[in-house]
């Protein structure tokens, strides 16, 4: 299906007038329409980021949002309500018998000679500022590098997780050249970058790159994991943006992520 914002403006703006809209929206059906609304919106958006920010918000970044935020509108629509992640709802659920709660499902560290690179990214739709978290480990759970980058002007959240991706399979060569699984929250980024040949992405050219990145390691898979499972990377995600701090460190991890990553190497520590 066609969308407005894949198509040259002589052939949405045909009309001129104190009326140009009502009779634009007249003439495309329903879904045409809606997104003619988002773009608008997003062009009210843009204009008061540069009158009142000074900040000037790239056509590029624009397209990625809209056809993310599209995507997002449509699964919803037929019955998929899943964040922009690719998680579900949190649903409610019984307390086993004696009011204890289910144990927190840990991190898995991988097979002997293999690493695990454990990435996810931050954003801010308001500022369009972004923050992506990388971090290594061995089978033992010991980290060989923990990394954090501040962006600005990113695009979506699916494009901040790709570019999460990418930098973490461009930094595991150099440190750790060893058979891979990267391991991210964002189900939509690891189906493209599983089966590259069938995605239509806008961020298209930031996945092809982090699997160029990946060619450069004996091996490479893919997994989606739920958030308790990537909490290390998140919040270094999170500090990056908070921060808008930029690092990276060779076997060790930031203070406010110490705790996290020893419940991760050991379940059974307390929150």
């Amino acid at each position: 299906m066609r969308k407005l914002w894949d198509l040259p403006s002589d052939d949405i703006l045909t009309f001129s007038g104190p009326e140009w809209l009502l009779l634009l929206i007249d003439r495309v059906n329903m879904e045409e329409a809606a997104q003619l609304l988002l773009i608008l919106w997003r062009s009210w958006f843009v204009r008061n980021e540069l009158t009142h920010g000074g900040r000037w918000i790239p056509i590029e970044s624009s397209v990625s949002f809209l056809a993310s935020y599209w995507e997002s509108l449509s699964s919803i629509k037929h019955g998929r309500p899943d964040d922009p992640k690719g998680k579900k709802p949190v649903k409610e659920t019984m307390a086993p018998a004696g009011g204890s709660t289910p144990p927190r499902r840990a991190w898995q560290p991988p097979e002997s000679g293999w690493i695990k690179i454990n990435i996810d990214g931050a954003f801010s739709e308001t500022f369009g500022e972004a923050g992506i978290g990388v971090i290594v480990r061995d089978h033992l759970g010991q980290v060989i590098l923990s990394a954090w980058k501040y962006m600005d002007g990113g695009g979506s959240v699916e494009q901040v997780e790709a570019w999460a991706c990418r930098e973490g399979l461009a930094l595991a060569p150099e440190w750790a050249p060893r058979p891979a699984i990267v391991e991210s929250d964002c189900a939509m980024v690891i189906k493209y970058l599983s089966c590259p040949s069938v995605q239509r992405s806008p961020s298209t050219f930031v996945i092809r790159a982090a699997l160029e990145e990946a060619e450069k390691l004996p091996a490479v898979k893919f997994c989606h994991v739920g958030r308790e499972q990537n909490g290390v990377a998140h919040l270094l995600a999170q500090m990056a943006k908070r921060l808008r701090h930029s690092a990276v460190w060779r076997e060790r991890v930031p203070v406010c992520v110490e705790q996290v990553y020893a419940q991760d190497v050991n379940p059974a520590i307390n929150h």
